[in-house]
């Protein structure tokens, strides 16, 4: 996806910023500082990381904040499919900033 997309091959970033920030207007701060505007979240990836590749939990805390936490306040769910969900962020929420 180019300049769209920022790329995280290790599919460890999410988990990364969370245990760093833990503030839902902290994380948000952090998408806008690099231009992110929406968030691309995979079933199969959850799959396949959780159950056999997070031994410390640190990808199933990070997924309960993103689920309960993040998504809910700052995005809008605007694609779904059985596959993937496509998540718009809302910056002007005042939760969020």
């Amino acid at each position: 996806c180019e300049n769209k997309c920022y790329s995280d091959v290790s599919q460890a970033k999410w988990a990364a910023l969370v245990t760093e920030t833990k503030e839902v207007s902290e994380i948000n701060k952090w998408l806008q500082k690099k231009g992110v505007t929406h968030i691309l979240f995979c079933w199969d990836d959850v799959h396949y990381i959780m159950p056999e590749h997070d031994p410390r939990n640190v990808h199933s805390k990070a997924f309960t904040f993103l689920t309960d936490e993040y998504l809910p306040i700052c995005t809008e769910e605007i694609y779904t499919d059985e596959w993937v969900k496509l998540f718009q962020i809302i910056s002007d929420n005042e939760f969020c900033q």
